[in-house]
């Protein structure tokens, strides 16, 4: 199922406000806070404790600016000109003016001029220079526009502006004296429209429409729309130079899971991050290569660590630091540096009940040049947090996993908790089997049982250390449940030296495919004779197949002076520490056919030849003659009326000359066969009877 929170999804109940962060640390000690999740976030998995929770980002403070049953929806910023920071937070009562210069103070707030629609659930803002504008899906909110110059003291409401048919839209954007109105209701422009503030920001002037598809979000960048068509699955690339003529450049498929909500581009234009906001499969952040517009290449598909089913929705783009909205898994600060490979350097989790792939908690996040961080929240609060840069010490190791006991074929997490600092990492865990790792926080998934033993030896410019946990780690064989082998208890088989017809076993799971695998047993009934076999897909599958030859040289084997021998079947499973037998054993009898393929004549024959078989009808033995000119490989098979193979009487290299085979239909039933040969290019058919 799709579903996109920004269309036709109600706003949950309860206290709903937004979040403020401050990050305080300077960009060249950012790529050593690299990501990860903090204690409580592992233990958990996707059901978090109800506490706030968070990494490398300190709680400060919180505010809610409404009554407990308002929801909220998007924000920007404003810094007005002595440098005080303001929030712009939208919720379903209006809009919310708050200093975040040093706490959390409402200083301003206008109202929705349609209140009571459910399209007030929406709401969307963007500012130039020192107005504020703002857009929802309530049918009559048109554009608010709000004078921010007189902040602190109070804000001007300048009114509703309506442009001709325009009533509702979804999502603003801005780049210079221009705004773009994105998703707007059908009869004014359902895919991006273009207003001019230039000559005066309290009355834009409508410019141009592109409305090709409909339009969810859009990111400008040089006069260039970025446009997240989100219902058809694609990004459109715009020329909008001529604000009254703006030209579709080229459109990508933002697949897979094609549903792309936002758009972020980094600082040379090279990389776009899409975030796609659907539900089942949970969306994730995606990195395209968008140099060559002609070329467009999906780099890398991303979802925090440890966050279960979270869904991504927005995401900004400052530089080398990109700040991300992820729903239930809060705001997420990734370094950006190197776009493809980026780290994650720290995050908070603004809703802590779960990580549910719901369309619940964060929505939107803004990030000051002052390094604050703002980000609005559908049913938590408004919280302030720091980061604190590194202290300059020698690394103390430390370290645990998330589960020091596991089934074979599971994945450990090897979580770092050193203090100081560390900038390297070097992991060597030693037991059944071997892995190493420099990652911080690397995940190994285990294939050998037994135990384990881990080491790490951190580092940074100050010192090393190194801690050892000796059988740390115990990897259990895999659970496993009785099981049976399929069929009667009684069974015959018929072979024949060259007959490389297979006969099959197959028996029911005893556990995972996988991580049990099987061995059959075949036991000369009344001797100690045992001959053992793994199945096919290197011992995991449920099956096998013998071919005849092989089941004929067996039978000799154990019983060289009469023509059949009687085995016992017994099949046996294995999880790497323990074995089951199967719960029933079967009686296998091997009938043996003195028939087989003879050298009749050794002169070089004319031609290729295939003789009727005699005598024809049979029962149930008949003779096939046939001759070749060359030496090769010459395979001889009879076919049922279905076209199935049911024996191969030769596959083999023969010398020039003339052959005779014998062929054993005691097996088989009544009714017309076919043989053919394929010698070289020569391929002959015939038929012949079997009459019982």
């Amino acid at each position: 199922m799709l579903y996109c929170y920004s269309k036709g999804c109600s706003i949950l109940s309860g206290c709903c406000t937004f979040y403020f962060i401050r990050i305080t640390i300077k960009k060249q000690i950012m790529k050593k806070l690299l990501q990860f999740v903090f204690v409580c976030a592992m233990l958990s998995g996707s059901s978090m404790v109800n506490a706030q929770i968070g990494y490398r980002m300190e709680l400060v403070g919180k505010l809610r600016p409404a009554q407990n049953n308002v929801g909220y929806s998007a924000l920007w910023g404003y810094v007005a000109p002595d440098n005080r920071e303001y929030a712009i937070l939208g919720s379903e009562i209006g809009t919310h003016i708050i200093d975040v210069t040093d706490s959390a103070v409402q200083v301003g707030f206008v109202e929705t001029e349609v209140p009571g629609s459910y399209g007030n659930s929406w709401r969307e803002m963007k500012v130039y220079s020192h107005y504020a504008y703002i857009v929802s899906e309530a049918e009559g909110s048109n554009i608010q526009i709000i004078d921010l110059q007189y902040l602190p003291d109070s804000v001007r409401y300048v009114g509703k502006f309506v442009l001709p048919a325009h009533l509702s839209t979804h999502t603003i954007s801005q780049e210079g004296p221009y705004l773009y109105l994105n998703g707007a209701n059908n009869s004014f422009g359902q895919g991006t429209v273009i207003l001019d503030l230039s000559q005066n920001p309290e009355v834009p002037v409508l410019r141009g429409k592109w409305n090709t598809r409909y339009v969810h979000d859009s990111r400008i960048i040089n006069d260039t729309i970025w446009a997240c068509n989100i219902y058809t699955g694609e990004v459109t690339v715009i020329n909008a130079q001529d604000k009254d003529n703006p030209v579709e450049i080229t459109n990508w498929i933002n697949a897979p899971n094609q549903f792309p909500h936002n758009i972020a581009l980094t600082n040379d234009g090279k990389y776009a991050f899409t975030t796609d906001e659907t539900d089942n499969p949970p969306g994730k952040l995606k990195v395209w290569n968008v140099e060559d517009l002609n070329n467009i290449t999906l780099e890398r598909i991303w979802n925090p660590l440890n966050t279960g089913n979270a869904i991504v929705h927005n995401i900004e783009i400052y530089d080398t630091i990109a700040v991300i909205s992820y729903y239930t898994a809060g705001i997420r600060v990734i370094d950006i540096s190197d776009p493809v490979n980026f780290t994650e350097l720290a995050w908070y989790d603004t809703y802590p009940q779960n990580n549910n792939n719901i369309f619940d908690g964060c929505w939107a996040v803004y990030m000051f040049p002052s390094g604050k961080i703002i980000g609005s929240d559908i049913t938590s609060g408004l919280y302030v947090v720091n980061i604190a840069p590194p202290s300059p010490d020698v690394p103390v190791c430390d370290f645990f996993v998330n589960n020091t006991s596991i089934v074979r074929g599971d994945s450990i997490l090897l979580i770092d908790a050193s203090s100081g600092v560390p900038t390297s990492w070097q992991w060597t865990i030693t037991g059944p089997e071997t892995f190493t790792s420099t990652l911080q926080f690397p995940s190994f998934v285990f294939n050998l049982p037994g135990s384990y033993n881990v080491k790490l030896r951190v580092s940074n410019s100050f010192g090393s250390d190194s801690l050892i946990k000796n059988s740390y780690i115990h990897v259990n064989g895999a659970s496993m449940n009785s099981f049976s082998i399929n069929g009667q208890v009684l069974q015959t088989v018929h072979t024949s030296p060259g007959d490389t017809s297979q006969y099959f076993y197959s028996w029911t799971s005893a556990g995972q495919h996988g991580f049990v695998d099987y061995k059959i047993k075949l036991k000369n009934t009344g001797s100690q004779q045992e001959y053992v076999f793994g199945s096919h897909d290197n011992g995991f599958d449920t099956f096998i197949g013998f071919r005849r030859s092989l089941l004929d040289s067996l039978s000799e084997q154990m019983n060289p002076l009469i023509d059949s021998s009687r085995v016992t079947v017994n099949v046996w499973a294995y999880n790497g520490t323990d074995s089951i037998k199967s719960l029933n054993a079967q009686i296998l009898t091997i009938k043996r056919t003195k028939f087989g393929i003879s050298q009749v004549a050794t002169e070089i024959p004319e031609k290729y030849n295939l003789s009727q078989n005699y005598p024809n009808p049979f029962n149930p033995v008949t003779n096939i003659r046939f001759d070749i000119m060359k030496a090769g490989n010459v395979k001889l098979s009879v076919y049922d009326i279905t076209g199935k193979e049911v024996s191969v009487l030769t596959n083999e290299v023969l010398r020039p000359g003339s052959y005779e085979v014998g062929f054993d239909a005691s097996h088989l039933s009544s009714g017309v066969y076919f043989y053919r040969i394929e010698a070289g290019e020569f391929v002959s058919v015939k038929r012949m009877v079997l009459l019982k």
